[in-house]
C-alpha cells in the first residue's frame, strides 16, 4: 500500500481500520507524518508487514513510548531516511524490529549533528545481536567518519550487491565510500 497527502490526522483515522494484518508493505514517504503517534497505531495492525518506508516524512520521536513496545516481528526491509529524529529516535525504531529478520536497513540523514557516537553504538549495539549479515545499509548524510564507517563493513554482505547498487552506501562531505571502500573527493 502506498500512501501520498497524508498527514497526521488522516494517519489516525486510519490506524483506527483493524483490517490490515495481510498487508506486507507500506510506503507512506514523503508525507508530512510530523509524529509517530497514527504511524505506529496502524503498524500495530499490521503484524505481517515486510517492508516499510516512511522517508521523509519530517518525523519526530514525541510519540508515547508504549507506541514501540508491539514490534515488527516481520519487517525485512526498514527504510527512515531523511527524518531527523537522532540517535533517540533509531534506538526506538530499532527496537521494534527483529534482528534476524531485517534484512535492508537504510538510515540515510536520521541525524545532522556533529556528534554521532551515540548513533553510532546505538546502530552497532542493534547489529552485533546477530551473525547474519544485511543485504543493504545506508549511512549516508549523518556525518560519521571515516573510522566510524569502515566499522559497519562487518555488517553487510558485499556479494548482495546487484545491478550496480552496493550493499553498503554511506556518503560523507569528504569521501563517498562504498563496501570496497574505495574513497573518492
Amino acid at each position: 500500500m502506498s500512501c501520498t497527502a497524508m498527514n497526521d490526522h488522516a494517519m489516525s483515522i486510519l490506524s483506527q481500520t483493524p483490517s490490515f494484518h495481510n498487508l506486507t508493505h507500506l510506503n507512506t514517504s514523503f508525507n508530512p507524518l510530523c509524529t509517530v503517534d497514527g504511524l505506529f497505531g496502524l503498524l500495530s495492525n499490521c503484524p505481517n508487514l515486510r517492508e516499510l518506508n516512511v522517508q521523509c516524512c519530517q518525523l519526530r520521536m514525541v510519540g508515547r513510548q508504549h507506541m514501540f513496545d508491539a514490534g515488527l516481528p516481520s519487517l525485512e526491509v526498514l527504510n527512515i531516511s531523511q527524518n531527523n529524529f537522532g540517535a533517540t529516535g533509531l534506538k526506538h525504531w530499532l527496537k521494534l524490529l527483529h534482528r534476524n529478520q531485517i534484512k535492508s536497513l537504510n538510515i540515510q540523514g536520521v541525524s545532522d549533528t556533529n556528534n554521532n557516537k551515540d548513533l553510532t553504538r546505538i546502530l552497532i549495539d542493534f547489529l552485533e545481536t546477530s551473525n547474519k549479515k544485511l543485504n543493504f545499509l545506508n549511512l549516508s548524510e549523518n556525518q560519521l567518519h571515516d573510522d566510524i564507517i569502515r566499522s559497519f563493513d562487518a555488517f553487510v554482505d558485499e556479494s548482495n550487491s546487484t545491478d550496480g547498487v552496493p550493499s553498503f552506501i554511506t556518503t560523507h562531505k569528504r569521501c563517498h565510500c562504498h563496501k570496497t571502500m574505495n574513497f573518492q573527493p
